[in-house]
């Protein structure tokens, strides 16, 4: 422009002063809109550190709330697990006690039965005792309750007893069948049969569990028209944890004549105490009766095995 203008060349002037016009507009047009990208540019990281600093803040917040969420899940997981274990406990308490009212209600009954056992025994062998005195055989009436008194002694002395030894029910079922041998003048034999290898001394039962059956068979199982013959197996059933006792006789059997009207009380009982034996140990027992009309009758128990550390 300036070398334009001191040659006066104006037309080449006019041209470079719009060139240079047009530069200058370009260069300007550039410049803002440099600066405005930079402007934007600056806007958009302000933006940026804004939504940052906001989300680093929201982190903030839900780790807080987050933490917050874990305490409060880890107490009521603790709060939850503490109830549970009051509930169990007292579950235990109750049952245990249950158990406990259960086990004292069996022994209550056991005891009960048992006291009605030993006055119906007792009536049984006074009877005969006063029959032998009524036809004047008194040396007959001493033995006889010499042998008595020694069966009662022996019957008090383990009746106090919750269980006894196999072996003492045994010996105490000989006493007494040899009373009745003598009741009934020797008109009938009776075997015990109980095997070597059977611990007697360390198996228990009830006492006076066996009697009964056993006085069924002489009192409503013999007619006087034969010779009679009562026998006694004990057997142990290993596979189902049980002892079989069969009181097997000669009779004549059941409903065969008018002395069967007569209802066995002891026999009843009896039978209630095999069940309540049945449910303290959890074990089942059996109660079966066979008999044939002119052949006898065979009655078979099968109790629980109990040895001395489930008695004791």
């Amino acid at each position: 422009m300036n070398y334009y203008y001191k040659t006066k060349n104006l037309e080449k002037y006019h041209e470079a002063t719009k060139r240079f016009q047009k530069l200058t507009e370009e260069q300007h047009q550039k410049a803002e809109l440099q600066a405005k990208e930079e402007m934007h540019t600056m806007y958009q990281l302000e933006e940026n550190k804004r939504s940052i600093k906001n989300l680093n803040q929201s982190v903030e917040i839900t780790e807080s709330e987050l933490q917050k969420t874990k305490y409060f899940l880890a107490i009521t997981i603790l709060t939850i697990l503490i109830i549970l274990a009051i509930l169990a406990i007292l579950y235990y308490r109750q049952k245990s006690r249950k158990l406990q009212q259960e086990y004292e209600k069996v022994i209550l009954e056991q005891k009960l039965l048992r006291t009605q056992m030993e006055p119906h025994f007792i009536f049984n062998t006074l009877s005969t005792l006063q029959s032998l005195i009524r036809f004047q055989e008194p040396k007959k009436a001493i033995d006889y309750l010499n042998r008595f008194s020694r069966l009662l002694r022996s019957n008090l002395e383990l009746s106090r007893q919750e269980m006894i030894s196999l072996e003492d029910e045994v010996e105490t079922i000989d006493n007494y069948l040899s009373l009745q041998q003598a009741r009934f003048k020797d008109y009938f034999t009776y075997q015990i049969q109980v095997p070597h290898e059977l611990e007697v001394d360390a198996l228990f039962i009830p006492p006076m569990l066996i009697q009964p059956f056993v006085e069924n068979s002489i009192l409503h199982g013999f007619d006087g028209e034969r010779e009679w013959n009562i026998e006694i197996k004990i057997t142990e059933l290993v596979a189902t944890k049980q002892l079989q006792i069969e009181i097997i006789d000669n009779g004549v059997g059941i409903h065969t004549t008018p002395k069967k009207k007569h209802k066995s009380l002891s026999g009843d009982i009896a039978k209630e105490r095999l069940e309540i034996l049945s449910k303290k140990y959890k074990i089942p027992t059996d109660y079966q009766i066979f008999s044939e009309q002119g052949k006898g009758t065979t009655v078979c128990l099968k109790l629980p095995i109990i040895d001395g550390f489930q008695q004791n």
